[in-house]
């Protein structure tokens, strides 16, 4: 949600814009409820037919202005997210050929796939659609104003309702939030072991790395299933509870506004009507609530974003030589990986001259690439310079 909050922060006039469009949609909207209490203590009563075109006419107006405005409120939505996607898009993939290869070499290889795939969760968490499934959600005060109007009994009543599928939907959100997260975490692992079985065929048959990497893809596969089936549990509990919500309330209004008919104080349109304003008012808050997992994924797909973007950076800019005659000098120079307690090798002094040439040798291990690759700047040595 604080992405989604920032990204209208950044627009704030097209925010606005999709909001009076809310607004205007949401008021259209009660077309229908008021048609039905019309037509049932007006038309049913009298028997006016030129009362019934009237009212007829007014509300598919009303419906086909309500259509206009909400397809006008999904484009603005979709331009709130099209820079925003377009910057995690292409920044994410930067990273992934900007960051330091050493740095970068540090991080799992399913990790840095993940980082490229995090850009379709974040877009698709923060789409039009969603977007006008928040700005939907305040509006739901409306029809319970509206309701308020026709008898205070069944607004009280709705409202309790509301506050109840909004809390089980935010508590629901809280719950899938860690186990989202573990499962990304999963599926990067898993990534790796899919990189190493297709692109390193030789060396798996070679070893004898089959049984141990299958292995290994079986606990990643329980893993993985028992994590999304947690997650499936929790978002069907939330449907349920929200579906039974709705179900409960529909019954303790009609129930309740047929003894405040028996008694007198409203009819049964009013009734009806009232019965159609409550679930318009719960719609929103409950499209709202089943949006917690995917406000999840994507935050933790920013989560994962923002890790990358703690690596160093390629210099982009530096000073060149101008007559450079081809001489390479290595001062006092130390190297050991990440991790590693034993250096690679230490206090290498070394310099080859213009038109030297040096064949460096030794078995696996020993530290010829490493050399090669401080020789052209892709990793930095612990201690000294290379000149």
């Amino acid at each position: 949600m604080r992405e989604l909050f920032r990204r209208l922060m950044l627009h704030p006039w097209l925010a606005l814009e999709i909001a009076v469009a809310s607004m205007f949609a949401s008021l259209l909207a009660l077309a229908s409820p008021l048609f039905v209490i019309q037509v049932l203590n007006r038309y049913i009563a009298h028997g006016v037919d030129g009362t019934l075109v009237t009212l007829a006419s007014g509300t598919v107006l009303a419906i086909v202005l309500e259509l206009l405005f909400r397809q006008i409120r999904g484009r603005l939505a979709r331009d709130i997210s099209t820079d925003a996607n377009y910057e995690v898009s292409t920044g994410g993939f930067g990273l992934l050929i900007k960051a330091r290869a050493g740095s970068l070499e540090q991080v799992p290889p399913g990790q840095r796939r993940q980082l490229v795939g995090a850009a379709g969760a974040i877009e698709s968490a923060y789409g039009p659609g969603n977007i006008a499934a928040v700005y939907d959600v305040p509006f739901a005060l409306l029809f319970i104003a509206v309701l308020y109007l026709l008898n205070g009994v069944l607004s009280g009543i709705v409202a309790v309702f509301l506050v109840v599928v909004f809390v089980i939907g935010s508590i629901g959100a809280m719950s899938i939030r860690s186990l989202t997260g573990r499962l990304i975490q999963v599926g990067g692992s898993g990534n790796a072991m899919i990189t190493t079985a297709a692109d390193q065929i030789d060396t798996v048959r070679a070893f004898n790395g089959g049984e141990i990497l299958h292995g290994n893809w079986q606990h990643h596969t329980i893993t993985t299933q028992r994590l999304r089936s947690q997650i499936e549990r929790r978002q069907g509990l939330v449907q349920t509870l929200t579906q039974t919500a709705i179900a409960l309330m529909g019954v303790t209004v009609v129930a309740t506004g047929a003894r405040l008919v028996v008694g007198g104080e409203i009819n049964v349109g009013v009734m009806i009507g009232a019965n159609i304003l409550a679930a318009r008012a719960l719609m929103p808050v409950s499209r709202f609530s089943q949006l917690g997992a995917i406000f999840a994924k994507a935050a933790q797909s920013l989560s994962l974003i923002r890790e990358f973007t703690k690596l160093p950076l390629e210099p982009d800019s530096g000073s060149s030589k101008k007559n450079y005659s081809g001489a390479v000098e290595f001062k006092d120079v130390s190297f050991s990986y990440p991790g590693s307690n034993t250096p690679l090798f230490e206090s290498l002094s070394l310099r080859i001259e213009p038109g030297n040439v040096v064949v460096i040798t030794g078995g696996n291990g020993a530290g010829k690439t490493a050399l090669a690759r401080l020789l052209v700047g892709l990793i930095e040595p612990v201690r000294g310079h290379v000149l």
